[in-house]
């Protein structure tokens, strides 16, 4: 055991010394959306979780050294404990510098074998030195030791004192009668859905045959825009109304949004007598992230919906398991499972080569139609938001390889390499273009499922006083340089342009819509159909106008990217915007005060600039911008 200990003092100095590096790195971040307070219990989590796994490499580690000492004893070689140690300390401080020096993650082959060289080079040269190993290390071992030691406490003070939200409790007194002939509404939001890959919208491949039916007699949308590019803002904006500047939820681990917990759709509704429900596979958009856990009745847990073993080594599923046990009590719950720590790297190296579906959709599906069975209350809302086809993008047989029969990317293991990837280089497209490929068969099999779930829906005597409205937080890219979503930059067309189908009860006659609406349209929209007034507090205004076949003014809808910012009541002054009216779009980066002008009607793909040749639009545009960017920093600087 005394060997054991000496090999756990080297490991948990090297563990803890990359941990604090990377803390450091982190605060960077984190100090945008949170304060410093909120820091340190995220880092006394991740102190916890990499310390058991420091202990967990000691014992890989010792096992494998008593061999490699057994070994060498055998041919007379002393080369014992103390000296491996020195070499493992060494070829660590190496291959840290060489990172660091080079610019990136991960080491190859090549370089981990000149390393190994070079490190038993130096151990060699210094190996009469390696029993002071030890000594030298002890303040080292002392200083995380009580790193260490505090951050339990931290932890569990956390977790003892969880679900401390503020809420608000809804005045019984102002709460109406509950009306029975009011319709139950059902909002379907697919994850990072596109309506450019969607052949209901007219997209080439045949990825989405029975919603292209089941539109034929619906209020179909084409150009519905998001209010961003990823899904807390997106989310956050569609349950309250509300631009990103108005409820300020610019990151995924931020507070909540502003005034959520006082204005919301799902509020207004249960106030209304709505009873609400909400069913969310994407932690980014749970009702604990979006500050409603006052407004829905029932709201089951997103990891209820996800492979609830560890040992099922796909790293989503992993931050599920953090999720549900930090998610609501620590800000960056997942930090030992993000994309740019090594945790992650090393889960990619030996996940399981077999594809896996991220919380199936038929899951979710069926824990709502099990809600109605228990006889949930009339009139209801239910929000259901479904994972795919989300990345990773493996959908099951027969719809893998039904677009491209190449063989690549058909498994996890293949795909999470790309995870960190945000930009591509032109000689990547080919790639990019079959991962394109995998995420059309995954959305014929978002499809299906879909097909399955109003089929069993429509059997029930409730179906025909229920609107349904099928709809997405924000699209997915493959072109522009931009791959999937989520990029600093990235508002073009395929991450913007969104489904929007309402099929209301009984409706035997379809409608296409093709005028520009925004995302925050579909909450005003909602109130409407449920006989609700619409606040003023709302931003977005009613769609019932143009499913009866009127006009309304053009006005300007505009999407944003924020997350260079801090939320905590700063004034806005980085971020990339569009801007559409009519037919046309402005795509302007507030740091490099760039625009881009396109004609969508003629040119839907975004691929001729008409800043130059229209000027006078683009002024317009990026002017009438700047006026709304103003008048947001001002309600953002007096509190409003």
């Amino acid at each position: 055991m005394h060997s054991f200990w000496k090999a756990f003092r080297v490991v948990f100095v090297i563990f803890s010394a990359y941990l604090l590096r990377d803390v450091f790195f982190r605060w960077d971040g984190f100090s945008f959306y949170a304060t410093f307070w909120d820091f340190i219990p995220a880092v006394a989590l991740v102190m916890v979780q990499w310390s058991f796994l420091a202990l967990m490499a000691t014992l890989l580690v010792w096992g494998v050294f008593i061999a490699i000492e057994f070994v060498l004893s055998r041919f007379q070689l002393s080369f014992g404990m103390d000296q491996l140690l020195l070499g493992l300390l060494i070829f660590t401080l190496l291959s840290g510098t060489a990172m660091f020096v080079i610019g990136i993650s991960v080491l190859s082959i090549k370089w981990i074998a000149v390393l190994l060289v070079i490190s038993l080079g130096i151990t060699l040269a210094l190996r009469k030195d390696a029993g002071q190993l030890h000594e030298r290390i002890t303040p080292l071992v002392w200083l995380f030791g009580i790193w260490l030691i505090c951050s339990v406490p931290v932890v569990g003070y956390k977790l003892i004192t969880a679900d401390n939200m503020k809420t608000y409790v809804v005045n019984n007194d102002n709460v109406q009668p509950i009306d029975h002939k009011k319709p139950n509404i059902i909002l379907v939001t697919y994850d990072t859905l596109t309506a450019k890959d969607m052949s209901v919208y007219g997209y080439q491949r045949e990825t989405t045959p029975f919603i292209k039916d089941w539109a034929e007699n619906a209020y179909s949308f084409s150009q519905l825009i998001a209010e961003s590019n990823y899904t807390t803002p997106t989310t956050a904006s569609l349950m309250t109304g509300k631009h990103l500047w108005t409820h300020r939820l610019y990151q995924p681990f931020a507070d909540t949004p502003f005034k959520s917990n006082i204005e919301s759709l799902p509020l207004e509704l249960k106030k209304a007598g709505y009873y609400n429900m909400a069913f969310v596979a994407n932690p980014k958009a749970s009702v604990k992230t979006l500050g409603l856990t006052n407004a829905f009745d029932v709201m089951p847990d997103t990891s209820e919906f996800w492979s609830r073993s560890f040992f099922d080594f796909n790293p989503r599923n992993i931050e599920m398991i953090l999720y549900r046990y930090f998610g609501g009590t620590i800000k960056m719950s997942n930090w030992i499972i993000k994309e740019d720590f090594i945790v992650f790297k090393l889960i990619a190296l030996i996940a399981k080569d077999s594809p896996q579906i991220p919380a199936p959709p038929a899951v979710v599906f069926n824990r709502f139609l099990s809600e109605l069975n228990n006889t949930a209350p009339e009139p209801y809302f239910a929000w259901i938001h479904i994972f795919p086809p989300h990345y990773t993008y493996l959908p099951p047989d027969p719809y893998m390889g039904m677009f491209d029969d190449s063989k690549k990317f058909r498994t996890l293991k293949a795909q999470l390499p790309w995870q960190e990837v945000l930009e591509y280089k032109p000689e990547q497209q080919e790639d990019v273009d079959i991962f394109r490929a995998r995420y059309d068969e995954f959305i014929r099999y978002c499809d299906e499922q879909f097909k399955e779930f109003i089929e069993s829906f429509n059997t029930r005597a409730d179906a025909g006083n229920t609107y349904i409205i099928l709809s997405s937080d924000h699209g997915e890219s493959f072109t522009h340089g931009f791959y999937r979503h989520g990029a600093a930059r990235d508002l073009f067309e395929p991450v913007t342009n969104i489904p929007l189908i309402i099929k209301a009860p009984g409706q035997q006659k379809g409608l296409v819509i093709s005028d520009p609406v925004a995302q925050i349209d579909i909450t005003s929209t909602i109130l409407e159909i449920a006989g609700v007034e619409v606040p003023q507090w709302m931003e977005g205004r009613s769609l019932m106008p143009l499913m009866a076949g009127e006009r309304m003014d053009l006005h300007n809808i505009i999407s944003m990217v924020l997350v260079k910012n801090q939320s905590r009541g700063r004034e806005l002054n980085k971020g990339s915007f569009s801007v559409r009216k009519g037919d046309y779009k402005l795509i302007h980066y507030l740091e490099d005060n760039e625009s881009l002008l396109f004609n969508i009607r003629s040119d839907p793909d975004e691929l001729i600039d008409l800043s130059g040749k229209y000027p006078d639009i683009t002024d317009e545009l990026r002017i009438s911008l700047k006026r709304e960017l103003a008048t947001a920093n001002n309600r953002i600087k007096s509190g409003q």
